[in-house]
């Protein structure tokens, strides 16, 4: 990706979270005044809007074009598989700094070793709602324009919840005084880079606020994917007890309440243009590394890049 590709995704992606916004703030007039179809399509539009900026944002895509090919209509399951796939590559670049400091006597690895855990932690989790969204998505074609029952309103209300958690989570015993102490030992060229990506990693960072809310708005999107056809074309009766009404409330409620379209906006706006250059050349790095490793087996006092 070239710095000025990077660049343009960037813009485009604050561009689709500013339009997200509108239809958001629209959404929630409609709502407001029982119009819940129109509602329900604007929350769709803001929610799809929301989703394609923070994609471009953490370079799973590269520009809208390659949106349509990569996420056909949304496809849920796809976009948390690339989620997942999107940690990995975050775990292969935190490795380079790991596997440096490892040669250095003397130095601890416990707060990248926690860090790590954290990363593997939130693909656990990810996995999990994943499975969860899958299993809403079956039952959405058949039930989502019938009323809601007490069971719908005790299984889904647990799921908001998980959802909140994830959003707002941190990683377990994270210091991050203690990351930046341990980099410090990293010859100067490589602690800029880890630096760089640890604050984009760091609890509460922009890349773990753009994972958590992406998590959320995939979540939340589901319902449409197999619906958003009925709610625009067919003659339906909806009221504050039918299924997709009351998810739809409870998406909106939740997304205000947590600011979360605005928080992708904050994030978005601190990203380097450069860091998907960054994360792929760490990876890459590595992987060098590693096949020197094999080819010269005994480097003794020497660091990669020295």
């Amino acid at each position: 990706m070239t710095k000025n590709s990077r660049r343009e995704g960037i813009r485009l992606a604050r561009e689709l979270i500013s339009i997200a916004l509108e239809d958001f703030d629209t959404a929630k007039h409609l709502f407001g005044v029982g119009r819940y179809r129109w509602g329900l399509i604007a929350l769709q539009q803001s929610l799809e809007k929301a989703i394609k900026a923070i994609l471009l944002s953490l370079c799973i895509i590269k520009t809208e074009m390659s949106l349509k090919k990569k996420i056909s209509h949304m496809a849920t399951t796809r976009i948390f598989h690339l989620l997942i796939e999107f940690l990995e590559n975050l775990e292969k670049a935190i490795e380079v700094p790991k596997d440096m400091l490892r040669q250095m006597p003397g130095i601890t690895l416990a707060p990248l070793e926690t860090l790590k855990r954290g990363i593997e932690n939130t693909k656990i989790e990810l996995s999990d709602l994943s499975g969860k969204a899958e299993e809403i998505a079956k039952k959405a074609a058949v039930k989502v324009f019938h009323p809601v029952t007490d069971e719908d309103r005790e299984k889904y209300e647990k799921l908001e919840l998980e959802i909140v958690n994830f959003v707002d989570q941190n990683y377990d015993n994270v210091n991050i005084y203690e990351l930046y102490k341990v980099l410090e030992a990293l010859p100067s060229e490589v602690k800029t880079v880890a630096a760089q990506l640890i604050n984009l990693v760091r609890p509460g960072g922009p890349y773990d606020e753009l994972v958590g809310i992406l998590a959320a708005f995939s979540t939340w999107h589901i319902v449409f994917e197999y619906t958003l056809s009925d709610l625009r074309y067919r003659a339906l009766h909806l009221d504050e007890n039918t299924f997709i009404v009351w998810w739809g409330r409870n998406a909106i409620q939740t997304i205000d309440r947590l600011n979360l379209i605005s928080r992708v906006d904050k994030a978005v706006s601190e990203l380097n243009e450069d860091i998907c250059n960054l994360i792929r050349s760490l990876i890459q790095t590595n992987r060098m590394n590693r096949q020197l490793g094999k080819e010269n087996p005994s480097p003794k006092d020497h660091l990669p890049g020295d």
